[in-house]
């Protein structure tokens, strides 16, 4: 019976050959890192392969409702565009840009917030309020160094789960946070600081001067 059954899978392979018909392989995780995307908290979340601990927590926008984020469980895709994975990645279908869009499955990607061209200036600031609340139209938005440590440090084939989890306001107020109020003409050491992260993360291209 065995030999009969290995019999039958080899000319089965044998007539794929021949046919043409490509043998796509089994999916499985890649890298060391998997992601968790928990749409009810907007709170996405890299783990280590190696023990399931937490690598890093991120603040995110899901899909609206009218255009919600799939959930199950995906493995990373290959670049469909050499600009995938890099500081600038043009929407089309929306005429906006975003930094470090790493590909999901077909248009969902993780990318950063939202610009209106391609320069750090035209950020569009409603994009940033809107991180931990439902925002997009399915991709799933961070920070800009939270999209760029996902693109060059998650490779093709990272297991991404997106899912609904159970409500957890004490998570999301951490991630929140809670800072002094700055306006039009603070200046001194947190100013200056301020600036520097901003810059660090993208937001901000002026002179760190602590004005």
């Amino acid at each position: 019976m065995m030999k009969k059954l290995l019999g039958a899978m080899s000319l089965l392979l044998i007539l794929c050959i021949l046919a043409g018909i490509p043998i796509a392989p089994a999916a499985q995780a890649a890298g060391k890192y998997w992601i968790g995307v928990d749409i009810t908290n907007q709170i996405t979340t890299v783990y280590r392969v190696s023990d399931n601990s937490v690598v890093r927590h991120m603040l995110c926008s899901t899909g609206l409702d009218s255009s919600p984020t799939p959930t199950g469980t995906f493995y990373m895709q290959q670049k469909a565009y050499a600009s995938e994975r890099t500081e600038w990645y043009y929407f089309r279908d929306y005429n906006c840009y975003a930094k470090w869009a790493t590909r999901i499955k077909g248009g969902i990607f993780f990318h950063s917030v939202i610009y209106s061209s391609k320069s750090n200036s035209s950020l569009r600031t409603s994009s940033v309020n809107n991180l931990g609340k439902k925002a997009s139209h399915g991709c799933i938005r961070l920070t800009v160094d939270n999209a760029k440590f996902i693109a060059q440090n998650c490779p093709t084939g990272t297991k991404v789960k997106i899912y609904k989890g159970a409500a957890n306001p004490d998570l999301k107020q951490q991630l929140t946070g809670s800072y002094q109020t700055l306006k039009n003409g603070s200046s001194g050491t947190t100013v200056k600081k301020l600036q520097q992260r901003l810059w660090e993360c993208g937001w901000y291209d002026g002179p760190i001067n602590g004005k």
